[in-house]
C-alpha cells in the first residue's frame, strides 16, 4: 500500500440524524445529585437548559450538536432495541441515548420515539461511560462516573425506551437512576471506567490500582432507596513490591501529566475482557475456567488477569520488545483511555485458546498478533507471540498529512470457511478519518499484510462548481438552493447555524429582513442570502445587473463554504464500532453516523480505473459477484478500461459544453424520436462533441480505447454489472434509521451510475463517427439500451434530488394517538391542525418498510448486505423499458397529496396506458379538466382490458371496490370510473361526457363482445438486453449503416 495507488473497495456512507424536538421526540431527564436516603421525589422531563448557553452561533453550534465522546453498543440479538447509540454532550454534562437499529422485529410494537438526555450534576469524566445486559430481562445497563467521584447507575427497561416508564405520574428516580460513592475514592482518585456486566464493574485509579465493584447477595438494594450498594476489591499483582508500591510513594513509579492530574504510569488505560466459550461446559465436569482481563497501562505495559480472582497471571510489553536500558527514556503511551487491544474468539490450533491483538498508539501503527495458549484441561497458560521476529506497521492513507491510528475491530469475514479476518483501522487527522480494511489469516499474517484496501467518502457533499453563465438572479438563488437543499446533504443544525454566521458577518448596510415565523428553513434561506446584495446603478443610472448577480453569487459561496466547514466538524470520528452479529461496520461522528458498506461492482471500477494495474489481484479477488456481474481476468480490464475512457470524456466537457450535452441528452432520452437511431446519434454527436475535442483529451481517450481487446463487450459488461440484482427486495422490516441509512447509499449507487451511464452514450459516439477505432457491431441497438437505462437513471437522479415531506407512519400506537390528539385544532383557536410528517425524498417516499436484509447469524455480511439491498431496492422500482414503476412514483405522489411535485414528475411519465391515467389524475388535481379528459381516453383501451395484478400502486389512487369494478372490466366500467372522478372533482360536463362514453361502450360491447388481451403494461423484462415486452419497444430498430461504417471528421495522429 502506497500513497500513488490505494485501492477502494468500501464507501462510507454519511447518514444525518437530526436531534429534531419537534411534537416532543427529545426526553430530557435531570438526575439527582448524590444522596444516601430514599427519595420520591419525580424526575425533571421538561425541555430546560441548566447551563447557560454560548452566545456565539459557531460555539453554541459545538456545544448544543457536537459530541466530545460518542459509540454504539450492541446488545444481545434478542433484545430490541439492540443498538444504542450514546454520545456526551454539552461540556460533557448530558449522555444522549438514540435508537439506531437498522432492522427491527416483525412484531415490535413500533419504533423508540425519543433521544433520551440525561443531565447529570457533574460533568462526565472521559473514559467512564459503560453498559451491560441484564441476563435474565430486558433491562440495559449504563454505568456513568462523574468528575465528582460519583458512579451513576441506570437500568432502563424496555417499557422505559417507550416513554412509558418514565413519563408516568408515579415515576421516581430510584425507579432506573442509582447512584454510589466508593470509599476508595476518598484516597484513590478515578481515571477510568470498565462494564464488565449488569452487576459488576472495574474502576482504573490514577495510582495504577484496579477496583472492582461487585453486586452482592449479602448487601440487598432497598426499591425506595436511591443508592446502590457494592462490594470493593482492589486487584493484586501477587507480590511483596506490589505492595509496597501501592502503599509507600516513593516505590511508586513516575507520573505523567493528565489534565490537571498527574497519573501513574502504571494507571490502566484500555482493556479486554475474555470469557471462555467452554465456560459453562467446564464448570459441569468440575473444572472452572476463569475469565480474563487484559489491560494496557500508560508505561506500555500488557497485563493478563484473572477477573474473578483478581490476580495478575502475565505481565510483557505490549509490543513484544525489549525494555530500553536505563540510559533510555522508556516507551509511554497517551494516558487518555483508548482502545489499544481486541480478543478474536476462535482458535486454529489444539492448542490454542483465543487470539489477541494489540496496538501501540506510541508508534505510527504497529500492531502485534498473540495466541492464548491452554493446557490439556483448557486451562489458561499465558499469552505467546505468534511473530517475535516480524514487524506489521500499517501505511497511513497519504503521505502529506499526519495521521494516526484512533482505533481498530477484528470481525470475521463473510461466508469465509478459511478462517479469514477483517482488520478495520480508522485512521485521523485533525478533523478528517479515513478507514483502512485488511483481510489476514492470523496464522499468516505476513502474506496478507501489502493487501490493504480503503473506503472512500461519499460524493455529495464537495462544493459544486460555478452556475451557468447568462443567467438571472433567480437562476442564480436556484442553482445554490438545489445544492444546498438536496435531501441528506445538509442536516437543518448546519443550515440555521450557518445563516446565522452569514447574517452576522456578511449582511448589507441596509439591515436585515425580518424572519416571518411562517416561513420554512428554504424560505428563510432564500430571504436571506440575497438580502446580503445591494442592487448598484451604472454610471448612466442603470440598474448595474451584472455587479448585483457576481455579488449574489459571491453570497451564495459564502454560505455554501459555511455550511461545509461546519459540516466538517460534525463529521469528525470519534469511534470505530462493529455490530458482533450482523457485521455492519460504522463510524460514529461528532454529529452523525457513517456506515462502511462494500462497493457496487460499478462504484468499484469508477474509483479504480487509475489504478487498476497495480490493484488488479486484490479486486479480481474481492469483489463479490452479488455486487456486479462478477467480472474478472480480460473482461474486468476491458470494462475499467471503459470507465476511465468515459470518465475522461466526461471531465473534459466543461461549461457550457457540459451543460449542452447534458440538456441535448435529456432532451434525447425524455422524448420518443421520429427519427432512425443513426440519425439521432449522429445529431447528438454533431451538436455536442464534433470539433470540442481538444488533442490531448484526445490523445486519452485514444490511448485508452486502444488497449481495449473488446469494446463492445466491454459496453455489455458494463450494463449488466450496473443491472444485474439477485434475489428480491424485502426480508426484514427496516427502522426509520435503517431506510435513512439504504436511502443515503442509493443515493449514491445512483449519481455514480448516472455519471457512467452519461459518459458512456458520449463514448459510443465517439467510437462510431471517429476514425480509426475498434469496430462497434450494430451501435444502434447498443444505443437504444444505453438510452432505456439512461432514462431509468434520469428518474432516479431526479427522485433522490427533489425533497419531499413524507408522512410518518412508522410510530407505535401510543405515540400515533399522542401526536394525533396534540395537532388537534381547538374550537375557536387559530392553530392549524398540524400534520406528522418527516423530511426525505421522492426516494424514501418508495421505499418499502419491508426492504431490510436478511437475518444474519455469525456470518456477519453487513458490509456486503447494505449494498446489496441497495441493488435490490433499485431493480425493484421498475424503471426499465417504460416499467410499471414509472407510474407507481406519480401515484405514490398523488396519494400523498404532494400534486407540485407529482405534476413536475409529468415529464417522466411513459406513453402506456398506466402512465396515460396517472398523467389524467395529476391534470385533474391540477384542475386541468379538458386536458385530464383527453388523456383518460387515451388510457382508455389499455385499462378496460388489463390485469389489475400488473398494478402494485394502484391501490393508492383506488378503493378495492373500484379496483375490482373498473379495471379489466371493459370500456363501460372504466368510463364510469372516470365519470365518478369528475364527479368527485365538480366538473358536470365532463361527468356527462364520460357516462355517454359508458352507454355507448356497453352497446358496442353487446354487440361485439371483447377479448381479453394483454395491456401494455407487463411485468418488467428481464434486464442486460433482452427484449422488451412493451409494444413500444418491441420492434427492432433495423440494422444501422453505422453498423459497418465510421464517419470521421479528418482527426490524423
Amino acid at each position: 500500500m502506497t500513497d500513488q495507488s490505494p485501492c477502494f473497495l468500501y464507501k462510507e456512507t454519511c447518514v444525518n440524524l437530526d436531534w429534531d424536538d419537534s411534537y416532543g421526540n427529545i426526553l430530557n431527564i435531570f438526575l439527582p445529585i448524590h444522596h444516601s436516603g430514599p427519595t420520591r421525589r419525580t424526575s425533571s422531563h421538561k425541555n430546560i437548559i441548566k447551563r447557560p448557553e454560548p452566545d456565539k452561533p459557531d460555539t453554541l453550534f459545538q456545544y448544543r450538536h457536537l459530541a466530545t465522546a460518542a459509540s454504539v453498543y450492541y446488545r444481545p440479538i434478542e433484545r430490541y432495541p439492540r443498538c444504542i447509540l450514546w454520545r456526551v454532550l454539552e461540556e460533557a454534562q448530558v449522555l444522549s441515548l438514540t435508537s439506531v437499529d437498522f432492522t427491527k422485529p416483525h412484531d415490535a410494537r413500533g419504533e423508540p420515539p425519543s433521544t433520551f438526555r440525561f443531565y447529570f450534576p457533574d460533568t462526565i469524566r472521559p473514559g467512564c461511560v459503560g453498559f451491560a445486559d441484564a441476563p435474565d430481562k430486558d433491562e440495559l445497563v449504563v454505568y456513568v462516573m462523574t468528575t465528582g467521584n460519583i458512579i451513576y447507575t441506570l437500568n432502563l427497561s424496555a417499557d422505559f425506551f417507550l416513554r412509558s416508564a418514565v413519563t408516568r405520574k408515579t415515576s421516581k428516580d430510584s425507579d432506573y437512576c442509582r447512584t454510589f460513592s466508593p470509599s476508595s475514592f476518598t484516597l484513590h482518585s478515578p481515571h477510568y471506567l470498565i462494564a464488565i456486566d449488569h452487576e459488576t464493574l472495574l474502576v482504573s485509579l490514577q495510582d495504577g490500582v484496579l477496583l472492582k465493584l461487585e453486586k452482592s447477595d449479602g448487601l440487598p438494594e432497598d426499591p425506595e432507596m436511591s443508592i446502590s450498594r457494592y462490594v470493593e476489591k482492589t486487584f493484586s499483582e501477587g507480590t511483596y513490591m506490589a505492595f509496597f508500591k501501592n502503599r509507600m510513594p516513593y516505590f511508586r513509579p513516575g507520573t505523567v501529566k493528565h489534565g490537571r492530574d498527574n497519573v501513574s504510569f502504571s494507571v490502566v488505560i484500555s482493556s479486554a475482557v475474555y470469557f471462555p466459550r467452554r465456560y459453562e461446559d467446564s464448570m459441569g465436569e468440575g473444572h472452572q475456567v476463569d475469565p480474563l482481563l487484559f489491560t494496557v497501562s500508560v508505561d506500555h505495559t500488557l497485563k493478563t488477569w484473572s477477573l474473578n480472582r483478581g490476580i495478575l497471571l502475565h505481565a510483557t510489553d505490549l509490543l513484544n520488545e525489549t525494555a530500553p536500558p536505563p540510559t533510555k527514556m522508556k516507551t509511554l503511551l497517551s494516558p487518555s483511555p483508548s482502545q489499544l487491544l481486541t480478543v478474536v474468539d476462535t482458535s486454529f490450533q489444539d492448542n490454542h485458546m483465543f487470539y489477541l491483538v494489540s496496538f501501540s498508539s506510541a508508534t505510527t501503527g504497529k500492531f502485534k498478533f498473540w495466541a492464548a495458549q491452554q493446557g490439556m484441561d483448557g486451562e489458561y497458560q499465558g499469552l505467546v507471540d505468534l511473530y517475535p521476529d516480524e514487524e506489521f506497521t500499517a501505511d497511513p492513507p497519504t503521505l502529506n498529512s499526519v495521521w494516526m491510528i484512533s482505533e481498530f475491530r477484528v470481525t470475521p469475514v463473510a461466508g469465509d470457511n478459511n478462517g479469514l479476518l477483517n482488520l478495520w483501522v480508522l485512521w485521523k487527522s485533525n478533523t478528517t478519518f479515513r478507514v483502512q480494511n485488511l483481510q489476514f489469516h492470523v496464522l499468516n499474517v505476513g502474506e496478507y499484510w501489502n493487501t490493504w484496501v480503503t473506503a472512500t467518502a461519499d460524493s455529495l457533499h464537495g462544493l459544486p462548481g460555478i452556475p451557468p453563465s447568462n443567467v438571472t438572479s433567480e437562476d442564480i438563488t436556484d442553482y445554490w438552493m438545489d445544492w444546498i437543499f438536496c435531501p441528506g446533504r445538509l442536516s437543518d443544525s448546519i443550515l440555521l447555524t450557518a445563516l446565522d454566521i452569514h447574517r452576522l458577518f456578511y449582511w448589507a448596510t441596509t439591515g436585515s429582513p425580518v424572519d416571518d415565523p411562517v416561513d420554512s428553513l428554504q424560505g428563510r434561506v432564500a430571504k436571506a442570502i440575497p438580502g446580503a446584495v445591494e442592487l448598484h446603478k451604472t454610471e448612466d443610472g442603470s440598474p448595474d445587473y451584472t455587479r448585483y448577480n457576481h455579488e449574489l453569487n459571491t453570497q451564495w459561496v459564502r454560505y455554501a463554504r459555511l455550511c461545509t466547514e461546519l459540516d466538517k466538524q460534525r463529521c469528525e470520528a470519534l469511534s470505530l464500532v462493529a455490530d458482533p452479529h450482523t457485521g455492519f461496520v460504522w463510524t460514529v461522528n461528532a454529529d452523525g453516523i457513517t456506515t462502511l458498506r462494500e462497493c457496487t461492482e460499478s462504484e468499484m471500477m469508477q474509483h479504480n480505473h487509475l489504478t487498476f494495474a497495480l490493484n488488479k489481484n486484490i479486486l479480481t479477488r474481492r469483489s463479490p459477484r452479488k455486487l456486479g456481474a462478477g467480472l474478472a481476468n480480460t473482461e474486468l480490464s476491458d470494462a475499467m478500461l471503459l470507465v476511465q475512457a468515459a470518465t475522461n470524456l466526461r471531465n473534459s466537457l466543461t461549461g457550457k459544453l457540459y451543460e449542452n450535452c447534458m440538456w441535448r441528452l435529456q432532451r434525447e432520452v425524455l422524448e420518443d424520436g421520429v427519427f432512425a437511431f443513426e440519425d439521432r446519434m449522429l445529431s447528438l454527436y454533431q451538436n455536442c462533441l464534433e470539433g470540442e475535442i481538444s488533442d490531448d483529451d484526445w490523445d486519452k481517450f485514444e490511448e485508452a480505447t486502444e488497449t481495449m481487446n473488446d469494446p463492445q463487450t466491454a459496453f455489455y459488461s458494463i450494463l449488466s454489472s450496473l443491472f444485474q440484482a439477485e434475489g428480491h427486495a424485502g426480508a426484514t422490516k427496516l427502522t426509520s434509521f435503517g431506510g435513512k441509512v439504504l436511502v443515503a447509499g442509493s443515493r449514491e449507487v445512483i449519481h455514480i451510475n448516472h455519471d457512467i451511464l452519461f459518459g458512456l452514450v458520449f463514448v459510443l459516439l465517439m467510437l462510431v463517427f471517429e476514425g480509426g477505432h475498434p469496430k462497434i457491431d450494430n451501435p444502434d441497438s447498443l444505443y437504444l439500451q444505453l438510452l432505456n437505462y439512461m432514462r431509468e437513471y434520469e428518474v432516479l437522479n431526479w427522485m433522490a434530488r427533489t425533497p419531499l415531506s413524507i408522512p410518518d407512519s412508522r410510530l407505535s400506537a401510543d405515540d400515533e394517538l399522542a401526536k394525533g390528539l396534540a395537532g388537534l385544532k381547538v374550537t375557536g383557536s387559530d392553530q392549524a391542525v398540524v400534520l406528522q410528517k418527516k423530511k426525505g425524498s421522492v426516494l424514501q417516499l418508495m421505499l418499502s418498510e419491508n426492504c431490510g436484509p436478511p437475518p444474519h447469524g455469525p456470518g456477519r455480511s453487513g458490509s456486503v448486505a447494505i449494498s446489496v439491498c441497495i441493488r435490490q431496492y433499485l431493480a425493484s422500482l421498475e424503471l426499465t423499458n417504460h416499467g410499471n414503476g414509472f407510474a407507481n412514483v406519480g401515484a405514490s405522489l398523488l396519494g400523498i397529496n404532494a400534486f407540485g411535485i407529482a405534476m413536475e414528475f409529468q415529464k417522466y411519465l411513459p406513453a402506456t396506458s398506466w402512465g396515460f391515467y396517472v398523467r389524467a389524475r395529476i391534470q385533474l388535481k391540477d384542475r386541468s379538466k379538458d386536458t385530464a379528459a383527453v388523456t383518460f381516453k387515451k388510457a382508455a383501451y389499455g385499462l378496460a382490458m388489463a390485469n389489475p395484478a400488473y398494478f402494485s400502486a394502484i391501490k393508492s389512487l383506488m378503493s378495492e371496490i373500484d379496483l375490482e369494478t373498473s379495471i379489466g372490466k371493459g370500456l363501460p366500467q372504466y368510463y364510469l370510473h372516470v365519470a365518478c372522478l369528475f364527479e368527485e372533482a365538480k366538473a358536470p360536463e365532463y361527468l356527462v361526457e364520460f357516462c355517454q362514453l359508458a352507454l355507448t361502450a356497453l352497446g358496442d360491447e353487446d354487440r361485439n363482445p371483447p377479448e381479453t388481451v394483454p395491456v401494455n403494461n407487463v411485468p418488467l423484462p428481464l434486464r442486460r438486453g433482452l427484449p422488451s415486452t412493451n409494444p413500444l419497444h418491441q420492434q427492432t430498430p433495423p440494422t444501422s449503416r453505422l453498423a459497418g461504417t465510421r464517419r470521421g471528421n479528418g482527426r490524423t495522429k
